[in-house]
């Protein structure tokens, strides 16, 4: 929590004032649920009146999910549904479960739920109870309707600096080209290490960079072909790695400050190279629990074709 000064110097001033919002919108990549985690315990901590001691039972049952009167509604596995809004609504309107005890929710990855469930937790954020604090999470505020974005107060949490975690990384053992990319897509060098030393993270790694040198020879239908037959028959991408394949691209594209990436584009121009990343960007955009994969990976394909058409016209 420490890296988020900011974010918690604002919370922490709420909890001084006694001004403590109903709603909250906290903006920000793997870190943010624990962020959110951490204000569900500030707000309910019998040890401590700012902030959250972390220790006391209270605060360790919030972290276990084991309090009566916390609850986390998870978008992880599938998209987020309106009978998982109805049923917390339902759940909160009830008495207090734990005495003298305030009553939070988080709502992770808001973004993933579908149209209905954010009309309910509109709905939801719109008849606010005093003793009930919502706290919403999301990597893509793009994707949260503005209505709900408009009841709650945002606290945007700092990204890692990205050349630290580099020269982090490469204290680590990492080599160049693993501490560049991973330092561009994590947010620890623990978390590089790991992810380094998975089996997932060289076969997803192995596919991206063969596709991006078909891209550099100009051979734009076998970088395709590549994709669509070792994603998709030997599936080496799936719903759980196709975010990390399209995250390697963007990041080499347009990486000139690092000579171990660039050195993989060196035959693309600039302009070239910024529509790649529009493309890989806009159907990153696309990505929600449960999505299709080999229809992705189909569409990765038509754009690509489709924008070298688009130049020879």
């Amino acid at each position: 929590m420490k890296e988020q000064a900011k974010a918690l110097n604002l919370f922490h001033k709420q909890q001084e004032k006694n001004m403590v919002s109903h709603a909250y919108l906290v903006v920000g990549k793997s870190d943010a649920f624990s962020f959110a985690t951490y204000m569900a315990q500030s707000l309910m901590c019998r040890e401590q009146t700012i902030g959250a001691c972390q220790s006391c039972s209270v605060c360790e049952r919030i972290a276990n999910n084991q309090h009566g009167d916390f609850k986390v509604v998870s978008s992880r596995d599938e998209s987020i549904k309106k009978d998982e809004i109805v049923s917390l609504k339902d759940y909160f309107t009830q008495t207090n479960m734990e005495q003298d005890s305030h009553k939070v929710y988080i709502i992770e990855d808001v973004e993933n739920a579908s149209i209905s469930a954010m009309n309910s937790i509109l709905k939801f954020l719109e008849e606010p109870e005093s003793d009930i604090t919502a706290i919403l999470t999301t990597s893509q505020p793009n994707r949260v309707l503005e209505t709900i974005k408009s009841r709650c107060l945002l606290i945007q949490l700092e990204s890692h600096d990205q050349e630290v975690l580099y020269h982090e990384g490469l204290n680590k053992g990492l080599d160049e080209l693993d501490a560049y990319l991973l330092s561009r897509i994590s947010n620890s060098s623990e978390e590089m290490v790991v992810i380094a030393e998975s089996g997932a993270y060289v076969s997803v790694m192995d596919v991206a960079f063969e596709f991006v040198d078909y891209l550099n020879q100009g051979k734009i239908r076998e970088a395709v072909v590549h994709v669509q037959h070792e994603g998709i028959k030997n599936k080496k991408i799936d719903k759980e790695n196709i975010d990390f394949f399209m995250d390697i691209v963007i990041v080499v594209m347009g990486s000139s400050a690092n000579g171990a990436v660039h050195a993989k584009v060196t035959n693309i121009d600039e302009p070239t190279q910024l529509n790649y990343k529009k493309i890989m960007l806009m159907l990153k955009d696309r990505i929600r629990p449960g999505i299709n994969t080999n229809l992705l990976l189909d569409q990765l394909g038509y754009e690509f074709i489709n924008y070298h058409k688009s130049r020879v016209l």
